[in-house]
């Protein structure tokens, strides 16, 4: 029994210790190193699933994609526990499965806190309730009543074994810090085969690798300029530059060109198709072409195309348009479009992609002039638009312990390494605690019990009236203990033979060097 409750012992501190670990890992908050985040549940956005009041746990998760329910950091109202229904680039978007509409934020990956992974029914609002006030200080009090009244039984039990914990501390002096240490030692190996068993579990339940889908942005951009002849002395320079205004009557049409160029990391194989056309517009919706350049391949990233517009070309058109509707109207809207049809390749990911930008003028009967007067020039003449493919390749899963990751595979050879040597260290050590609680041989009972022990030529038993063999020198020693006593011992040839004085009989041990002990249990007469 006595072996049993040891066991019992070291493999609860074990399975204590291995748990501990475990909570640590899987529910310690992002604020003391962990990965749990805990939010409480404000509201009836999330019904069925999750109720007002509820306590949400959420974990960092390496992706997320529709379906996931997470806690993200919205500006105007703070962390949010919502769905997630479709992703656009690098943005998500959500919504509460209690709501009939999406949010109006759209979170990237960078603002989601985590994903759900646990509900505790009504503890957050046990927790609010702790917030308050008067609750946290009747809780306090409370805990420190229940503090006080343990520390003070503690101490009544103190003063009431002090005498006999004095004896067991003597007791065990020298002979048991040998045992302590290898009790320790069996105790650490337990809990490390528990803990790299628990992490061999993890990693050979994970795959080595995973797909993971990261947005890789690329950029068009564009850059126009126009000129166009004068006569002298209307310009500075000779002629209309980029961002003056065009005089019908000094100039018969406008120069454009236009530079493109596709900007994004590994990019490569990449070509296309532009064309350069005049859209001339009115108020109504009327529209109609002219085409400046027509469909030409390009390869490569970038391009650069000109074209020519003519004023007579225009003014026939609006003429005709004129003359046949009856509809006159004082402006008319000039733009310049390049149509542009890319493709290439990121990285191992295919792009295609359209990009027509637009530099519009307002012309009357007299001025061509940039439409967009209240914005930047540059921003007018050097249009950008941006895009992402979403790119899907193989890496390696990861554990994470702690704040460090580690791969599934080197977790798997760590995992048995510490397992093979873990247990590897058990087997000896739990031998030798075993043997070393069943040996009662008298090199070990003075290694344990020395200070307990005095050494005698001889004992007078004759005047006692009982003399009571007892089965293990444990016994003895304990009974040593209440009693108060020292343990006798005599050597007579090869014979060791203990005794402890009681109050109504003489206690032996005896020990045969050749294992001829005497039978265990046994009241003796006097001898």
């Amino acid at each position: 029994m006595t072996h049993l409750r040891i066991w019992f012992e070291l493999m609860t501190a074990a399975i204590v210790l291995t748990l501990t670990v475990a909570c640590w890992i899987t529910l310690a908050p992002v604020q003391a190193g962990g990965q749990a985040s805990y939010v409480v549940v404000r509201g009836n956005s999330m019904e069925l699933r999750l109720h007002d009041g509820d306590l949400a746990i959420v974990r960092s998760a390496a992706r997320y994609q529709p379906g996931d329910i997470v806690v993200y950091r919205y500006p105007a109202v703070g962390p949010t526990i919502h769905r997630i229904v479709a992703r656009e680039g690098a943005q998500f978007v959500v919504k509460g499965d209690n709501n009939d509409w999406l949010d109006a934020y759209q979170p990237t990956e960078s603002a989601i806190v985590g994903k759900f992974w646990v509900r505790l029914p009504n503890v957050g609002t046990a927790m609010s309730e702790l917030r308050v006030p008067r609750n946290a200080a009747l809780f306090a009090s409370g805990l420190g009543v229940v503090a006080m009244a343990t520390i003070a039984q503690g101490q009544r039990r103190t003063k009431r074994h002090q005498r006999s914990r004095w004896r067991v501390a003597r007791q065990h002096a020298f002979g048991s810090m040998q045992g302590d240490t290898g009790h320790g030692l069996l105790t650490l190996s337990v809990a490390l085969a528990l803990v790299f068993g628990l992490l061999a579990g993890i990693a050979f339940s994970r795959p080595l690798s995973g797909i993971v889908s990261d947005e890789v942005p690329y950029q068009h951009n564009a850059t126009f300029d126009y000129s166009a002849a004068a006569s002298a002395g209307i310009y500075d320079t000779g002629s209309a530059q980029t961002g003056e205004p065009v005089f019908r009557q000094v100039s018969d049409g406008v120069d454009v060109r236009v530079r493109y160029t596709l900007a994004a990391e590994n990019l490569h194989d990449t070509g296309g198709v532009y064309q350069l056309v005049a859209e001339i517009s009115d108020a109504n919706g009327w529209k109609q072409s002219i085409v400046l350049q027509p469909d030409t391949a390009f390869t490569g990233d970038s391009f650069s195309t000109t074209g020519v517009v003519e004023f007579d070309d225009v003014t026939a058109l609006i003429d005709r348009l004129e003359r046949e509707t009856g509809v006159v109207h004082q402006q008319y809207t000039l733009a310049i479009v390049p149509k542009v049809t890319v493709q290439g390749v990121i990285g191992e990911q295919v792009l295609s992609s359209v990009f027509s930008p637009r530099l519009t003028f307002l012309m009357d009967a007299f001025v061509l002039r940039l439409a967009n007067q209240d914005v930047a020039v540059s921003e007018s003449l050097t249009p950008v638009q941006t895009g992402a493919v979403t790119q899907s390749q193989r890496v390696p899963n990861t554990i994470s312990v702690v704040n460090l990751g580690l791969d599934v595979a080197t977790a798997r050879w760590v995992a048995l390494a510490g397992l093979i040597a873990s247990l590897g260290a058990i087997l000896p050590l739990g031998l030798l605690t075993l043997l070393g609680r069943q040996s009662d041989d008298p090199a070990s009972i003075q290694a344990r019990y020395g200070a307990l022990i005095m050494s005698v030529r001889s004992v007078d038993i004759a005047s006692k009236s009982h003399l009571i063999d007892v089965g293990r020198f444990e016994d003895l020693a304990r009974l040593a203990g209440k009693e108060n006593q020292m343990v006798l011992v005599e050597l007579t040839g090869n014979r060791h033979v203990y005794y402890v004085q009681g109050r109504e009989a003489m206690y032996r041990y005896c020990i045969d060097t050749l294992d001829a002990r005497l039978p265990t249990g046994t009241e003796l007469g006097a001898s």
